[in-house]
């Protein structure tokens, strides 16, 4: 059946999620990383979604659109210039 958004924010995203994205990029080789606070998104449109077995589209739930601001450094994989490059999405 699968698991829940939810679920899977919780197992991947969450700050304290047991397979982080952090783990993800430490793994690749990444280093520096620090991971900003989840934020509310002001002025986002609402995305709408079709509720299983059901032919319309709702509104999300409001509160529900958040971001957080990462930044890094990875590896460039390159024979001239830095070893590393700093990132921030």
């Amino acid at each position: 059946p699968g698991i829940s958004s939810e679920d899977f924010f919780s197992v991947f995203f969450a700050d304290d999620a047991p397979y982080s994205m952090k783990d993800f990029q430490l793994a690749r080789g990444d280093v520096d990383i620090e991971y900003g606070p989840w934020t509310q998104v002001k002025g986002a449109s609402i995305r709408s979604y079709k509720p299983p077995g059901k032919g319309f589209y709702a509104d999300l739930p409001a509160g529900t659109t958040r971001e957080r601001t990462l930044t890094f450094s990875t590896l460039t994989k390159s024979y001239f210039g830095p070893a590393y490059a700093r990132a921030t999405k």
